[in-house]
């Protein structure tokens, strides 16, 4: 089969995978969202971007020990990749972000109210899940940067926190042509 043929039915394929699992599930996770968010638009949908986040260093020695034939530098590239593209989906389809501390400091709950707005979801609901399901420490905080660009794009995601990100103008406009 041709490059340009084998192409055409492999995206022909995935999209009907993706239809699929939009049609059979609320909600999806996935850590390569870009791969999902603007086709699932595309097929009718309403997608809404969680980026649920922690600073990379200290992210970095969980996927470490667990990713053994990744190093750190393409971990951090990974990160940069998925996070910047995140934000940007983020800021374009609405949405919000969560982040790692906030789901294990009891007291913290201003991403239980952005996440009810974004998801449909019961507030009390999300945090009772939450306080059910608590097994670790919040990380410790103000650990030195060594991957500054993702740091950047950490500390950028933390300038979002506790908010609902509506939908940009122009996903509003193609939904709802006049």
């Amino acid at each position: 089969m041709s490059p340009a043929l084998e192409t055409k039915f492999r995206l022909r394929r995935g999209r009907r995978y993706l239809r699929h699992a939009l049609k059979e599930s609320r909600f999806l996770k996935i850590g390569d969202l870009d791969l999902i968010v603007q086709p699932s638009f595309k097929l009718g949908y309403n997608p809404r971007v969680v980026l649920n986040y922690r600073q990379l260093e200290l992210n970095l020695p969980s996927l470490l020990v667990g990713r053994t034939h990744i190093g750190p530098d393409q971990l951090a590239r990974e990160y940069v990749r998925i996070y910047r593209q995140g934000l940007m989906l983020l800021r374009t389809f609405g949405g919000c972000v969560v982040e790692y501390n906030e789901l294990q400091d009891t007291q913290a709950g201003g991403w239980a109210e952005a996440l009810a707005a974004t998801t449909g979801l019961d507030r009390l609901a999300l945090m009772d899940s939450r306080r059910r399901r608590l097994q670790g420490e919040a990380d410790p905080r103000n650990v030195e940067p060594i991957y500054l660009e993702a740091y950047t794009l950490y500390e950028a995601m933390r300038s979002l926190g506790g908010r609902a990100i509506e939908p940009s103008r122009q996903v509003v406009r193609a939904r709802d042509p006049v």
